[in-house]
């Protein structure tokens, strides 16, 4: 054994020897061809070191390694999520961030497994909305991006159209709703027409477009709100968090409100905040303070946040069920009459809706600390007698209503957020409010007409139930699918964050 590899290593000193034997030879041939000066060039720095034939190194050399450029995280199915889409995020953040980029990954596969598909056209409309949304032209907000950036926000909007095609093509797929449902919720309609009730609404204010995990994590901290709300002021408990708001609705007719709210609110008990309800704006806690039916007898028995004083406000209640106006500046008086005389002949299908002809002119606040003084501004240019539509025109953020002057149309009771409603409200027809301040930014309200209309439409209820028992469940059917597409799916975390 020794000598087979004694024999080897020989033969291999022997091919080593001959190989530079070899390189020499080829060297002096070229010296002999006069191409010495070009072969010193690119040989130099090699010979320098290199003293003798024996120092010479032939083969594979150590190499030194270069910086890692990226590495994978997780493995999502087919895909692959890496550090590098996580490394905007803070490093407090990025557990929950993975996790919505492991939720978009399964949703885009699922997209393009339904062939669900974007095409430039909805994407430039999506832009141009979103242009708008930061008061600039599409033509701006691409020129205050780089191409990088821009590149990345047009296909950040495309994921999420998608996304909203796929929502929309499951949840129709999987919600059903019965002739009985709707009889169900048309017959609570119908019971409370002419039925007011006095309200308290704790707002946690949820983007339309969250994402799962953003749903998810509001709903949890409404219901640490909710077990707060049982012993604490409502004002009080909303002051501690930024996106959480207390108010005060005052009288409201269950008939006039959307029917989500209605159903729930038709036998919820005075004194206590209900059940969370999900809304376009977030999610609500309603509390009934006080109740008057058609016939106008008034329940106001309230229970204190404490638990153990009652305060009986049967006067008050029937001083407001009495008023003119509500705690909320509404003519209510007519609205109730209305809705007496529209069942004397006993059809339960009229409807008594009052609505309001509005124009406003808004100054979006986002990034913007002059919105209170430039409205202000505005609002002095009317007092001097410039006119509002001019104004709107001209001034107004609201893109969509400024062309027209800043005009709103006709607008329900329940349709705008609860600080726009209220001012609204409380606004002589012909007159303009003073800067109010919602969610949305700063506005001067101008309330141009009022008028109240009874329904004899069946079809307009039914509508309206179907459109409420969809969305519950089309929530629910949604939550229920992701939690089965995250459950099922193939995903290897690698490096926990």
């Amino acid at each position: 054994m020794n000598k087979k590899c004694n024999d080897m290593i020989k033969k291999n000193k022997k091919a080593n020897i001959m190989r530079r034997q070899a390189c020499l030879q080829w060297i002096t041939a070229v010296m002999a061809s006069g191409m010495l000066s070009v072969l010193s060039v690119l040989l130099a720095p090699s010979f320098a070191q290199a003293q003798t034939l024996d120092t010479l190194e032939f083969g594979p050399q150590n190499e030194s390694k270069g910086e890692r450029l990226d590495e994978i995280i997780a493995v999502v199915e087919r895909d692959v999520i890496t550090a590098r889409e996580l490394t905007h995020i803070p490093a407090e953040q990025r557990a929950n961030a993975l996790q919505q980029l492991i939720i978009e990954k399964l949703l885009l596969q699922q997209a393009a497994s339904a062939n669900i598909a974007v095409g430039d056209t909805a994407i430039n409309i999506a832009m141009e909305e979103l242009a708008q949304s930061q008061d600039k032209t599409l033509a701006q907000l691409q020129s205050s991006l780089s191409a990088v950036e821009y590149a990345a926000l047009r296909d950040s909007v495309k994921k999420e159209l998608m996304i909203s095609r796929l929502q929309q093509q499951v949840v129709n797929s999987l919600v059903q709703i019965s002739d009985r449902e709707i009889a169900d919720v048309m017959e609570n309609q119908l019971r409370t027409v002419g039925d007011r009730v006095n309200l308290v609404d704790v707002l946690v204010q949820v983007p339309e477009s969250a994402d799962p995990a953003v749903l998810r994590a509001a709903q949890e901290k409404t219901a640490v709100i909710r077990r707060r709300l049982a012993t604490e002021p409502p004002e009080q408990v909303a002051a501690d968090y930024d996106d959480v708001f207390y108010n005060p609705l005052g009288w409201v007719e269950l008939g006039v409100i959307p029917p989500n709210f209605a159903e729930v609110l038709v036998d919820q008990p005075i004194g206590e905040f209900s059940q969370p309800i999900v809304d376009r704006d977030g999610i609500h806690l309603l509390k009934v303070l006080a109740r008057e039916t058609a016939n106008n007898t008034t329940n106001t028995r309230q229970r204190n946040n404490d638990g153990n004083n009652e305060v009986n406000n049967d006067q008050a209640g029937t001083a407001s069920g009495n008023a003119t106006t509500s705690d909320t500046g509404s003519d209510t008086s007519g609205a109730k009459s209305g809705a007496k005389s529209g069942n004397k002949g006993g059809n339960k299908g009229d409807v008594a809706r009052q609505e309001t002809l509005v124009s406003h002119i808004l100054i979006r606040d986002n990034n913007n600390p002059e919105a209170k003084s430039q409205i202000d501004a505005i609002y002095e240019r009317l007092q001097a007698g410039e006119t509002f539509a001019a104004l709107a025109k001209t001034a107004s953020q609201d893109v969509a209503s400024a062309v027209k002057g800043g005009d709103l149309g006709w607008v329900a009771a329940g349709q705008m957020v609860p600080e726009f409603e209220r001012a609204m409200q409380a606004t002589d027809i012909g007159e303009i409010t003073a800067p109010i301040k919602t969610p949305f930014g700063y506005h001067i309200i101008q309330v141009n007409d009022r008028r109240l209309l009874t329904e004899n439409n069946r079809a307009l209820l039914e509508q309206q139930a179907r459109q409420t028992i969809f969305r519950r469940k089309a929530a629910q059917e949604w939550e229920l699918w992701l939690s089965r597409l995250r459950d099922e799916a193939y995903v290897d975390i690698r490096i926990e964050q």
